[in-house]
């Protein structure tokens, strides 16, 4: 049925109906290449350790040995503690840290992003002591080592050169998270593909 519709068409829609074929051809394997490409990335994470999100494109891997709800109880006693979640999202490739520490009613949390895309780190750092709060946002350039950093203060501070200790103080942070993001997807494969 299907061969004598086509033999019944004129030149014109054959022409049609051979490029509609190959469109959802193409249409098809480009879905197959993402799906491989984001099973080969998951499994890869899941070997490391990560656990995939419900209906999602996150992984997660908690790397303290409490959850967020026993951090906070932590806190709420005024006890020193730490909270710490990897995500690594395969739609776009962005390795994230949820970082919390609470330490002699300082308390800090610390959200790099790692992008393996076009490998550019960008991170937010809060701090909150002496009823200040500090928010810290800057990047780090794995290539050229340039670290930017720029802390506003939600209310006035009287240290000299703060704004150089803060900096100073968090780039540690901000270097091993790099490290960590650079040494977490050692595959050649994979890290060629998230290019792309």
């Amino acid at each position: 049925m299907l061969k004598e519709y086509y033999n019944n068409l004129s030149t014109r829609g054959k022409i049609l109906v051979i490029i509609l074929i190959i469109f959802v051809v193409l249409v098809l394997l480009r879905f197959i290449m993402r799906e491989d490409k984001e099973d080969k990335l998951g499994n890869y994470l899941i070997s490391k350790g990560f656990v995939k999100e419900e209906d999602s494109t996150m992984y997660h891997k908690q790397v303290s040995d409490i959850t967020i709800e026993e951090y906070e109880n932590k806190v709420n006693n005024k006890e020193n503690t730490t909270y710490e979640m990897l995500y690594f999202n395969t739609y776009n490739y962005h390795f994230i840290k949820d970082k919390m520490i609470y330490e002699d009613d300082i308390s800090k949390s610390f959200n790099p992003i790692y992008n393996y895309k076009d490998n550019t780190l960008t991170y937010v750092y809060r701090i909150n002591m002496y009823n200040t709060n500090i928010i810290i946002e800057g990047s780090y350039d794995n290539n050229t080592e340039e670290y930017i950093c720029n802390p506003t203060f939600a209310s006035e501070i009287d240290i000299d050169n703060a704004n150089e200790d803060i900096c100073n103080s968090i780039k540690y942070d901000v270097e091993d998270f790099s490290y960590e993001a650079l040494t977490l997807i050692t595959s050649t494969d994979i890290l060629n593909e998230m290019k792309k």
